[in-house]
């Protein structure tokens, strides 16, 4: 083993320590259990009322921060000794698509199911996407802003049957809150209607936050979910809050934030007319949406411990007259981000979750490509590898352009080195003659690098196609690869084993840095005539596929298949270009620079010949 092997060696293993040490635990930290901050109040008034409420006369709306305390007016009388709170009832909702768990507590969901998605490659019961992450944290709760939340108040179970069930509780100040939870047949989402009555003799000032999901389950491989860690230990797993709002040019504009991002402070949209808010992780989403436009004043994303996030949206500011009540309706949607749902109309608004990565017109691309490929070989796997060849088959031309480059470049290697020698001293005119060397064979220093740069965006768009497709989750390849959406762990490693123990053993990596180390065994090095420069470009040989190991080590096996099948292929066409050349006489010669080792009879010759005397 030579000197730049066991540096390369000791390298990794240093790169491995720190990854451990630094990295891991940024990637998934552990959870502490942290408060959500107070929402505050509502920022701004609107003067009008819902047309759908019962007609009441309505003074002009107030400030949020003139409202009193107790959002009645009524602070200079007694307090009211609460009513005696029900027991707590449960409910189910269930229809095609959906089942939603509901409780009188808060009259929130605590728990949401996709019945067409399984829960992973080993549990084929329907995907579990809501949960109670944090501590009386419910979808669906209710804050009014005067302060006074509701999420722990238990409401009376006014009627319940298989497809709709209507809560109402009655406060201290006389105001009646009626909460009705409608799961419609064939849908994705459960209508909500939210009725204030205000019971009192009094005039009452009323505004109130109406929480979408309360935080979202993040995409797990089933080895993972084996765990069984805790919901508010989990990481944040590509979990976002978002709010959209409409623009000046009649589109959602979308406002994303991911939990690290809100953890100091919430973030508010409110300048522009809030369409709706809601979370989102790698697929899926869970977004409240207002029935009419002039119900919302802003939304809010705000964190739920340090890797989750809750949205909500803020009320208008109105004013009730005695026995006189608001109605407001909202769709409270639950389902996956496909572009096939988001294309409906009742769902069109969340077209904006969907979202392409740059350049979207290249990913738009690869993604229908892809569905395409899948039609004819029935499987995603095979239709990556199809994928691939029809990518490397386009790029040919610029990959053939760029090796014959550096073929050109390696040969002449030689004549670039005595000009080093000849003018060690005069780095100026060392250039001048180098890019003289350059033009009298028309050779041009930067044809290897331009075909790869003019291929980034093909790799962009490969990327973001490859992350998006909601259609590779859960979907098989061959053996042990059973969900292309997660990394392909063939096993557990066992906690014996330093640094990876009770990590999962993911083959594919392994075989992209085989791959990548047979490509540039076959790719030609552009030689600068620099003995230096020529040591660090066979260090970099045995780096970057180590380096590039560790990044794709925990990404889906999916995109890690396209870029091992991509790898290898590169290492065959470099291959077949280097035999074409040399058919053509346009490779250098390799020379033998390797010492060659003594051995024992060489010794042994070499001894009797110092004295003189002959081997038989």
């Amino acid at each position: 083993m030579d000197k730049r092997t066991i540096i390369a060696m000791v390298l990794s293993l240093a790169i491995l320590i720190a990854w451990n040490a630094f990295i891991a635990p940024r990637i998934w930290p552990p959870e502490e259990e942290q408060p959500r901050p107070a929402p505050p109040a509502v920022r701004r008034p609107v003067d009008t009322t819902n047309q759908a409420a019962k007609p009441q006369p309505v003074a002009p709306a107030v400030a949020p921060q003139d409202l009193p305390a107790d959002a009645s007016g009524t602070q200079d009388q007694p307090p009211v000794v609460p009513e005696k709170q029900p027991d707590v009832q449960e409910a189910t909702l269930e229809n095609e698509y959906l089942k939603l768990k509901l409780t009188n507590v808060g009259g929130t969901i605590t728990d949401a199911y996709l019945k067409k998605y399984d829960e992973d490659t080993t549990n084929k019961s329907p995907l579990r996407l809501l949960a109670p992450i944090a501590p009386n944290e419910h979808s669906l709760a209710l804050r009014l802003a005067s302060g006074q939340g509701l999420a722990e108040r238990r409401f009376h179970v006014v009627r319940a049957s298989e497809r709709e069930v209507v809560y109402q509780t009655d406060l201290p100040n006389k105001l009646r809150v009626k909460k009705t939870i409608e799961l419609p047949e064939g849908a994705y989402h459960a209508m909500v209607k939210l009725e204030l009555m205000n019971l009192s003799g009094k005039e009452m000032q009323v505004a109130y936050r109406l929480y979408s999901a309360a935080g979202i389950l993040p995409e797990r491989p089933a080895y993972e979910k084996a765990k069984r860690i805790p919901l508010s230990q989990l990481g944040p797993g590509r979990i976002e809050g978002a709010v959209g709002a409409w623009g000046a040019d009649s589109t959602i504009k979308v406002t994303r934030k991911a939990p690290g991002k809100v953890e100091d402070e919430p973030e508010t949209v409110g300048d522009l007319t809030v369409a709706w808010a809601g979370v989102k992780n790698k697929y899926f989403s869970a977004v409240l949406k207002p029935m009419q436009d002039r119900t919302v004043l802003a939304g809010r994303i705000s964190a739920l411990g340090k890797t989750n996030v809750t949205s909500s949206l803020e009320s208008r500011a109105i004013k009730l007259e005695p026995n006189g009540f608001v109605s407001d309706d909202y769709m409270f949607f639950v389902g996956p981000n496909s572009k096939e749902l988001m294309t409906k109309p009742a769902y069109a608004t969340f077209a904006g979750l969907h979202s392409l990565r740059w350049p979207k017109p290249v990913t738009r691309l690869f993604i229908g490509i892809l569905h395409t490929f899948y039609g004819i070989a029935g499987n995603y796997g095979l239709a990556i590898i199809m994928l691939t060849l029809v990518v490397r088959a386009a790029l040919h031309p610029l990959t053939r352009k760029s090796q014959k480059s550096m073929h050109a470049m390696q040969k002449l290697g030689p004549k670039m080195k005595e000009i080093k020698n000849k003018h060690k001293d005069d780095k100026k005119r060392q250039q001048m003659e180098t890019m003289k060397l350059y033009k009298e064979h028309g050779v041009n220093p930067m044809g290897g690098c331009l075909p790869i740069i003019l291929q980034l965006p093909i790799l962009f768009g490969l990327f973001g196609a490859l992350q998006s497709a909601i259609e590779l989750r859960l979907a098989p390849f061959v053996l042990w690869m059973k969900d292309l959406s997660q990394p392909d762990a063939l096993t557990m490693l066992p906690p014996t084993i330093p640094f990876m123990g009770g990590r999962p053993l993911n083959v594919l990596p392994i075989m992209m840095i085989v791959a990548m180390v047979l490509q540039q065994k076959f790719t030609p090095k552009p030689s600068s005539g620099d003995a230096q420069s020529e040591q660090t470009q066979k260090m970099m040989m045995w780096m970057m596929p180590i380096m590039f190991g560790f990044l794709f080590y925990g990404m889906p096996s999916g995109l890690v298949l396209y870029f091992m099948t991509s790898t290898g292929l590169g290492a065959l066409e470099s291959h077949l270009i280097r035999s074409h050349m040399a058919k053509l006489g346009t490779v250098p010669e390799k020379k033998d620079t390797k010492k060659k080792k003594e051995t024992w009879v060489d010794r042994a010759a070499r001894s009797k010949a110092a004295r003189g005397r002959k081997l038989k």
